[in-house]
């Protein structure tokens, strides 16, 4: 077994997959100036909470290069570009649609490996609560052709034994395969994948564009339709789907057995748990104590991408049924075994606007309820963007796998939701403002006499004073905002307002620079102020073919009412959202070297230190220190 472990441990390190991806823009399909870290960065750095799952999103992006797709969906993978624009840019550029011109073929390794530096600090490590070691592994691979692409993950996290819990995978086929006359087999996907359709009511495994980079045209899904996924996510399916084209329409067919861990007690599911940590005997007890069964179908047709206006409505249902019978909570009253979900989506595109509608329609055996969504996106210039949204998702509806602008939709039950966004550019290439305004409604009161209401106001204001310098001002304002927990308890974080000032010093010779401030104040039947400082300098060496990172953030808030949201990028492919309270110092290095084109190494250290000792961690790693540091080591080899 020690030998075993060894030879895992060095092939840990030793295999690393995925390539830099680059996403898709409207000038270039292959653009590689957009990076999927650096656009994942633009996305989740803003202030405030949010509720994208940075690993699905970098995931997202790492695929776009290898997408297989044409004309309007290929353009609207991207998170920068809106219905209203792709259309533009086919109807004003293009005679024919945009294809994918991908045609070449690699196999790509990305490993890491990752360990806290002084585990023993932790009583789940020192008191042997954790059934393994440590270190954490992350081993991907990634084989793909014009024809076919091939991927499978494995990971070890940290505190677990086995090497073999996690591991996920797909293979999928790329190319259209034509049957007879006008039938052909568009795609395929074996394995582990995720769905998205309409606005993802039902099926939301696509991109959620930040709200606060595109305003307006956040409230759009940006998805591949059904792609292959290894990140094993609560809202994935496992077994297979297949796409045919037949002319100007689509039949879509897809089945799923998947285990996932669950608390079953009297042969009845109690919890589902959306994470899957095996640590101690309590979580392996868990693993995969319960499955679920999918089988559902969606038909949908589309006129020409360039018609004079472009028109595509579907038609989605399926069955899920449990193995054993399920008892929800007040978030999501559902009991039963078997869950029925069918609904309608519809998109117009044309010169200058975007409308989306979408119903739901969710049964189970204890609750009937139909959601509703509405947008329109009104774009009537290059530099000019409204939108406006409207949700109605009741009390009881429950969508295992629906996800709205990157919120799951079971979570956003008994509420009605408006939204306001706005995007402009008053100085082309020098500044740009993005604003929005959202609200929420409880439709049934649960815990309190009145329905909660919550409200969000963002905007911000970026110019670009020179071609090396550029400036941003954000503010949020987020009043009486609460979550409902798993248990069915309100949790009430008042109101919150973060404000934050930020310059960024690109000259393009090696080094960069950004320097942040950013002052939050939390109030409810209290008041408190919070704030955070920081310094990040990039250097790049292009002589030695490496690029080196570090930030410093130097933070003070009075307790968790006022942490401060810090989204941190780690090594490529990977991002953690941090939460600073108290008082103390952030500090993060990267380094990374590419000695030939196939392979690149990169080492990720950070850490936070607090001025006074506190309780680290929670649970059966709750200590008390002034310090705790992780770091990463990763390999990619692109053949």
């Amino acid at each position: 077994m020690l030998k075993l472990r060894l030879c895992l441990s060095l092939l840990g390190i030793i295999l690393l997959a995925s390539r830099m991806a680059t996403a898709q823009t409207l000038k270039d399909s292959t653009d590689a100036s957009i990076v999927g870290d650096a656009e994942a960065r633009r996305i989740f750095d803003l202030p405030g909470n949010t509720s994208i799952d940075p690993d699905e999103t970098l995931e997202y992006l790492d695929e776009l290069s290898a997408l297989n797709a044409k004309g309007l969906e290929l353009l609207h993978a991207s998170a920068d570009v809106s219905w209203t624009e792709a259309r533009r840019e086919l109807r004003t550029k293009h005679s024919t649609p945009f294809t994918s011109t991908d045609s070449s073929s690699d196999f790509v390794l990305r490993s890491r490996a990752s360990s806290p530096l002084d585990p023993q600090a932790q009583p789940a490590y020192a008191n042997n609560l954790y059934l393994g070691g440590p270190t954490a592994f992350y081993n991907r691979m990634i084989a793909h052709s014009s024809v076919l692409e091939v991927s499978a993950l494995e990971q070890k996290q940290s505190g677990e034994a086995s090497f073999t819990d996690h591991l996920t995978g797909f293979a999928e086929l790329r190319s259209s395969v034509p049957i007879v006359g006008p039938i052909s087999l568009e795609k395929v996907v074996v394995g582990d994948y995720a769905l998205a359709f309409g606005n993802g009511l039902i099926f939301g495994g696509g991109l959620a564009s930040a709200k606060g980079l595109h305003a307006a045209s956040g409230v759009e899904e940006r998805s591949f339709g059904l792609r292959g996924t290894v990140n094993g996510t609560a809202k994935d399916l496992r077994g297979g789907t297949i796409a045919f084209g037949i002319g100007p329409s689509r039949i879509v067919l897809f089945a799923s057995d998947r285990s996932f861990d669950a608390n079953v007690t009297n042969d009845t599911i109690r919890t589902i748990y959306s994470g899957t940590y095996h640590r101690t005997q309590a979580e392996l007890a868990t693993e995969n104590a319960a499955s679920a069964q999918v089988i559902g179908a969606r038909a949908e047709i589309a006129t020409a991408d360039t018609a004079n206006l472009y028109f595509k409505g579907g038609a989605t249902a399926f069955e899920l049924r449990y193995d054993h019978p399920y008892v929800g909570t007040t978030v999501a009253p559902f009991t039963g075994s078997q869950l029925s979900m069918a609904g309608v989506d519809a998109l117009a595109i044309s010169g200058a606007w975007t409308a989306l509608a979408e119903a739901a329609h969710s049964s189970n055996d204890s609750s009937h309820k139909t959601a509703l969504l509405l947008s329109t996106v009104f774009e009537p210039a290059n530099h000019v963007a409204f939108s406006l949204n409207y949700r109605h998702v009741p009390n009881g509806y429950l969508s295992p796998f629906g996800e709205v602008s990157g919120t799951s939709a079971s979570s956003l039950s008994n509420f009605d939701g408006y939204y306001f966004g706005i995007e402009l550019v008053p100085i082309p290439d020098r500044l740009t403002v993005n604003a929005y305004s959202e609200f929420e409604n409880e439709l049934v009161p649960i815990g309190d006499l009145f329905g909660k209401q919550k409200y969000d106001y963002f905007a911000t204001a970026s110019y670009r004073a020179t071609d090396a310098l550029e400036l941003k001002a954000t503010a949020r304002d987020q009043e009486n905002a609460s979550y409902v927990s798993d248990t069915g308890s309100v949790i009430l974080q008042g109101q919150t307002l973060n404000l934050r000032l930020e310059a960024a010093y690109d000259p393009g010779t090696g080094a960069a620079f950004r320097t942040r401030f950013e002052h939050i104040h939390y109030s409810l039947t209290t008041s408190e102020d919070g704030w955070q400082a920081s310094e990040e300098v990039r250097v790049k060496v292009p002589n030695a073919r490496s690029e080196f990172t570090v930030t410093a953030t130097r933070f003070e808030t009075p307790s968790t009412k006022s942490a401060i949201t810090s989204y941190e990028p780690g090594s490529p492919g990977a991002a953690a959202i941090n939460l600073l309270d108290g008082l103390g110092w952030r500090v993060a290095l990267r380094g990374s070297v590419k000695p030939f084109k196939q392979f690149a190494l990169s080492a990720y250290l950070a850490g936070t230190v607090y001025d006074v000792p506190r309780t680290l961690g929670s649970g059966v790693t709750a200590r008390i220190g002034t310090s705790d540091f992780s770091g990463t080591i990763q390999i990619d080899v692109n053949l």
